[in-house]
């Protein structure tokens, strides 16, 4: 109890000091979320540090352990914040989460170019953030984290993950797969343009689906859609095409998923 007085307090003594302007840019005050099955919906506040990290594995490799709100400085150096989420062994930087079902990701070029949602929620970081991310390595990774309604959590990989800048339409590419048993749902989107309702692809996939993805028009616009639209219960009946947060090997396309996390790691 007295931990949890102690917490009221500090909180309101930030939120104090936030009103009175008291803190420069040198001194941000990040929100941290401890996590509940990989997301985090409890807030603590923290000052973050001036120290200029690249992503979330390099404020792990400095010590810090509690996942949450950050900030750091990817490739060309402009900062960003970022969902860290720590764990004892390393860190992943969530790029895109879908927990309760409140953010509408039926959006236009702009919104998927630069970001929307809330960190401690459902969001989509932003296409050039994402972009920086996985061009500020050599090799980046990424892991998706999927959970059905009956709680049963699946994880694959991407590895060698790059994703271009815009002026190539955020071109996604990655080398190799990893699914723990699962096929591989994003083998037609290696090698895909970003597209959006506004900006659609050939076949119009995005206009049906009701997202921004990485389509591909040629072959069935895409065998994993995590953008899709929020469906509560699992499963669905479609419209004109198959529009909810699917994954066609795991439970098919009339099948649309509890949880999504996207996370890019070294």
């Amino acid at each position: 109890m007295a931990f949890i007085r102690g917490l009221v307090v500090m909180v309101t003594i930030v939120s104090a000091i936030e009103a009175r302007g008291l803190f420069d840019s040198s001194n941000r005050i990040s929100k941290l979320n401890s996590t509940l099955a990989n997301f985090g919906p409890a807030e603590v506040y923290q000052i973050d540090s001036n120290k200029e990290y690249r992503d979330c594995q390099e404020r792990w490799s400095d010590g810090e352990r509690v996942p949450g709100v950050y900030t750091i400085h990817p490739k060309e150096k402009l900062p960003i914040h970022v969902y860290c989420n720590h764990s004892l062994e390393t860190s992943y930087t969530v790029i895109q989460r879908r927990y309760y079902g409140n953010e509408n990701f039926n959006r236009g070029w702009a919104e998927y170019k630069f970001g929307f949602g809330t960190l401690q929620g459902d969001y989509w970081l932003g296409l050039d953030s994402i972009s920086r991310l996985s061009r500020g390595y050599s090799k980046m990774n990424m892991m998706i984290q999927m959970t059905d309604w009956a709680g049963i959590t699946q994880t694959i990989y991407l590895i060698g993950v790059k994703v271009q800048p815009e002026s190539l339409y955020y071109r996604l590419t990655y080398t190799g797969y990893s699914g723990g048993g699962l096929t591989n749902g994003l083998s037609m989107n290696n090698g895909m343009y970003f597209y959006s309702p506004d900006r659609p692809d050939q076949g119009n996939c995005a206009v049906l689906q009701k997202c921004g993805w990485w389509f591909n028009a040629q072959q069935r616009c895409t065998d994993a859609l995590l953008n899709g639209v929020y469906y509560y219960g699992g499963a669905y009946s479609p419209g004109a095409y198959y529009d909810g947060i699917y994954y066609n090997g795991w439970h098919g396309y009339a099948y649309s998923l509890r949880y999504v996390t996207m996370s890019l790691y070294r």
